[in-house]
């Protein structure tokens, strides 16, 4: 069984996992076990108590669902984009497609530079498991 841990947190024999998230509107289309497996574990309770779900959900803000991204000119071909997210509690980790690639303060503005063309999923996560993501297109202005 897997526990997660709060921040500050510190377990031996603790390890890092990936959890594959699924949209709230494919639950009804999971089995059983691929629920189990997707959702947020509980919190070890060597943590202490859980802190409350945030009151308010956390929200991208500044990206429109479905954004197309280009870089500058062939000096700076790929776009940089400033990360923002309002609501959620704690620190928001950012993941790329599902992998992290940083961390920000609620409300705080963080800057990626993409690194390749493609289409990406970039979501904003905070401390209690509250996430939003938004779906994007990144494209090279080199021709």
């Amino acid at each position: 069984m897997w526990l997660r841990l709060s921040s500050g947190c510190h377990v031996a024999d603790a390890y890092e996992q990936a959890i594959a998230r699924w949209p709230l509107a494919a639950t009804p289309w999971l089995s059983p076990e691929l629920y189990v497996r997707s959702s947020v574990p509980a919190l070890d309770p060597l943590c202490g108590p859980p802190r409350a779900r945030a009151p308010e959900p956390i929200s991208i803000v500044g990206l429109t669902p479905g954004i197309v991204l280009r870089g500058i000119d062939a000096r700076s071909p790929l776009p940089m984009v400033a990360l923002q997210a309002m609501g959620g509690s704690g620190p928001i980790d950012w993941l790329l497609n599902g992998n992290r690639i940083g961390r920000s303060a609620s409300g705080a503005s963080w800057t990626y530079q993409f690194d390749a063309a493609g289409f990406y999923r970039v979501t904003a996560m905070d401390s209690s498991g509250n996430f939003d993501s938004r779906r994007l297109t990144v494209i090279s202005a080199a021709r």
